[in-house]
């Protein structure tokens, strides 16, 4: 009588396990048929947070100075902040392998330009490849960098500076943003071209840089004129050419490398905002339409204009279709 009362009492669980087990399948089957594209209008959220913009330089340089501008501006298409993270150290390599090695969501971005992502692989051994493990959102602006001094330099122009430099080998200190970082490759350029010899001092970033100068801890550097506009309508540095082809609108009477007989090609920095590969399709489209709507905002334009900038910009899926060509010209520059 007790070995069927058991027997009764197992069925009953069993019975009544069946029934809980088909209860839960009955309840999912009908959920995923009520809510078929729960999935997609969750990645449809996107971004439901703070996006945070990694630039791998100091404060004080032309990327902080631009990404003051763009993320007071780009919430209003993005629908969320984007948050400046400052991540300077090895010539900007540490912010770059920081983003690589962030999750590919969409809310890690970096805030580089063409020498990191183009030179930097073309000449030194790096622990990433930046053509494989970053995709472009969108190309900003480019700039042409300025060669400048404190006011009370000796020098009023670039050719009494570089005649000064081959008769004292060694002596002139230039600071830069670190090896092969954007002032360091411009330099590097003319000094290969003009058979000068200088002491070159890394620093982490135009910030810092700009710092040493007006200390007198080194004799001249070079930055995109954004950077030391301030400096120069204050009359604390003296411009003494423009490092590229051109004259600058505003620096009508400064003269630029190629009227002086000096390297002016390859030296513009073009500032990029670039995700990790695996980034979702869907996610890369956001941001690369947020871009676009801000790029015709006529209050950014307004903003870039009036910190001595250019908006000679390009879409993500343009710019993509050159990293590979001018990776190629560095490397036969190198």
């Amino acid at each position: 009588m007790r070995t069927k009362l058991t027997l009764r009492t197992n069925n009953n669980m069993i019975t009544a396990l069946y029934a809980r087990l088909i209860s839960i399948l009955t309840y999912t089957i009908f959920v995923s048929i009520l809510f078929p594209f729960s999935h997609s209008a969750s990645a449809q959220t996107y971004p439901d947070k703070p996006v945070t913009l990694i630039i791998p330089f100091s404060a004080g340089g032309s990327h902080d100075i631009n990404a003051r501008v763009l993320t007071s501006v780009i919430p209003d298409y993005l629908g969320q902040p984007m948050i400046v993270k400052l991540m300077p150290g090895g010539g900007g390599q540490r912010g770059v392998a920081a983003t690589i090695a962030a999750q590919a969501d969409g809310y890690t971005l970096l805030f580089g330009h063409n020498f990191l992502d183009q030179l930097q692989p073309a000449i030194t051994k790096l622990n990433y490849e930046p053509l494989e493990d970053l995709i472009t959102v969108w190309k900003l602006n480019d700039s042409v960098p300025v060669m400048y001094v404190r006011e009370d330099s000796p020098f009023s122009s670039a050719p009494e500076l570089v005649e000064h430099a081959r008769k004292n080998p060694g002596q002139m200190v230039f600071p830069s943003s670190g090896k092969w970082g954007f002032s360091f490759t411009v330099g590097s350029m003319l000094f290969a071209a003009e058979d000068m010899q200088v002491r070159n001092v890394p620093y982490k970033g135009g910030g810092p840089v700009k710092a040493a100068i007006l200390s007198g801890d080194g004799d001249f550097a070079f930055a995109p004129f954004s950077s030391v506009g301030e400096l120069y309508r204050s009359g604390k540095v003296r411009i003494l050419a423009v490092a590229g082809p051109d004259r600058l609108d505003g620096l009508a009477d400064i003269p630029s490398f190629a009227e002086l007989g000096y390297p002016s090609s390859g030296t513009a920095m073009e500032r990029i905002v670039m995700a990790p590969a695996a980034i979702p399709d869907d996610r890369l489209k956001k941001l690369r339409e947020a871009f676009s709507k801000l790029y015709q905002d006529p209050s950014f334009l307004r903003l870039m204009r009036q910190l001595g900038e250019n908006t000679n910009a390009l879409s993500g899926e343009k710019y993509e279709s050159i990293r590979h060509t001018q990776r190629e010209e560095y490397r036969q520059l190198a």
